[in-house]
């Protein structure tokens, strides 16, 4: 993690803030250390010719068609570069010692000839982007209302697990709903992840399925707990199993989640916890089965651990078995 400074918490370590990187110091790294030929040969995709000498077409190699752009120092931002292959574009690297590389699509024509085509028009359809890796990006940003660790930029272990449950709920999908198999998670370089998903087929998505597939993938709905509210008896097999995937991560001590984010703290006034206590009720039994009604809310009332009935909230509004017997049997009820 970038930066990983957070008061009052033994998951964290108080690091110092890293030092500047100087230009030379980064042209070391694009010399010695940076994977020119991995990088290259990644996003080519192999599409090596004889002799691996990279294969052309009539609109040039399929790694010369991908769109690369440099931010230099002075935030200095230039677009629309395109290399012939590795050592091309190492010697980019080396002769502009950029601070942050961004990569774009691979286009039906180089990006360097675009002005000779128009951006959305002219000869040949003009110069359109055609493949495009599928990207998610998971930011620690989405989790500042359910983590109590830490607060802005700071980043610790506890709240770094919330990242890596999303990572297995977003793999599983991915891989069992989708068919994809080329996946990819790698640090964001700040607060965060990115999953970059390779495969051809995902590469060739257009913008309204790249969203289809983003819309699948949501469980929460915007911010400050809105969630999507589904019938439990019909949950979508994803819904399902990502619910499992963060019951493990709440349950499981060593994860830290629900002790270490203070997710169980007790109610603050007895007015509140029958508060509580009602809309679990309600979320629960329907109207039409009051006696099951007043035997839940005599049920949960009667349990001296507030976490305890604060645990069944989570479990009877978000789990898809709310019955009431199988809840009374969980090892939840041992804690306290």
């Amino acid at each position: 993690m970038a930066k990983v400074a957070v008061e009052n918490n033994p998951g964290a370590s108080n690091a110092a803030k890293p030092p500047e990187v100087t230009p030379e110091a980064l042209r070391i790294y694009y010399e010695r250390l940076f994977p020119s030929r991995d990088f290259c040969r990644w996003l080519s995709y192999r599409e090596d010719g004889p002799g691996g000498k990279a294969s052309t077409d009539k609109g040039g190699s399929f790694l010369f068609r991908r769109e690369f752009s440099f931010t230099l120092p002075g935030d200095i931002y230039c677009r629309y570069l395109s290399f012939h292959g590795q050592h091309d574009f190492r010697k980019a690297l080396l002769d502009r010692v950029p601070d942050k590389i961004d990569i774009g699509a691979v286009f039906n024509i180089p990006p360097t000839n675009y002005q000779q085509f128009g951006l959305t028009g002219g000869s040949g359809g003009g110069f359109q982007p055609q493949q495009r890796e599928l990207v998610f990006d998971i930011d620690m940003d989405d989790y500042d209302e359910v983590r109590n660790c830490c607060t802005g930029s700071n980043v610790c272990k506890l709240c770094w697990t919330f990242i890596a449950c999303a990572v297995r709920i977003l793999n599983k999908a991915l891989r069992d709903d989708f068919g994809f198999k080329h996946i990819m998670f790698v640090f964001s370089g700040r607060r965060g992840v990115h999953c970059w998903v390779c495969d051809e087929v995902a590469r060739k998505l257009s913008n309204e399925q790249r969203s289809a597939v983003a819309e699948y993938l949501q469980l929460l709905n915007g911010g400050r707990c809105k969630y999507i509210r589904s019938s439990t008896q019909q949950r979508h097999p994803h819904v399902r199993r990502g619910i499992e995937v963060c019951r493990k991560y709440l349950e499981i001590p060593e994860c830290g989640l629900l002790e270490g984010q203070k997710l169980l703290e007790a109610p603050a006034s007895e007015s509140d916890a029958k508060n509580l206590t009602q809309k679990i009720v309600n979320a629960a039994i329907p109207a039409t089965d009051p006696v099951g009604r007043a035997e839940a809310k005599s049920f949960l009332s009667s349990k001296r651990s507030s976490k305890e009935v604060v645990w069944v909230g989570f479990l009877v509004v978000m789990v898809s078995e709310v019955d009431l017997g199988k809840i009374r049997k969980r090892s939840c009820w041992s804690w306290g």
